[in-house]
């Protein structure tokens, strides 16, 4: 499951940390959180709002250079294990 963290038009900050563990985890889906707009932003913590990933860009609230992004992997995504088995 993929989407955004808060939206690029309205701001509208969605409840990741409730997505993830009400809906995602228990549905065996993973999740992907589009943060461009969070990082730098919000004070997040990755291990509590409990994503496989999390994608930010480095460029707008970090001034960082143009082009330049974060992803972080969860537990070097060992949980797909969990959703896809061999």
């Amino acid at each position: 499951m993929s989407f955004s963290h808060v939206t690029y038009k309205t701001g509208t900050t969605l409840p990741a940390k409730r997505i993830c563990k009400e809906v995602a985890i228990p549905n065996n889906i993973p999740t992907l959180i589009d943060g461009a707009h969070t990082i730098g932003m919000l004070n997040l913590d990755f291990h509590d709002i409990d994503c496989d990933f999390y994608s930010g860009s480095g460029h707008k609230w970090q001034c960082g250079a143009g082009a330049t992004g974060i992803l972080y992997v969860r537990d070097n995504a060992s949980r797909l294990d969990e959703y896809w088995s061999d």
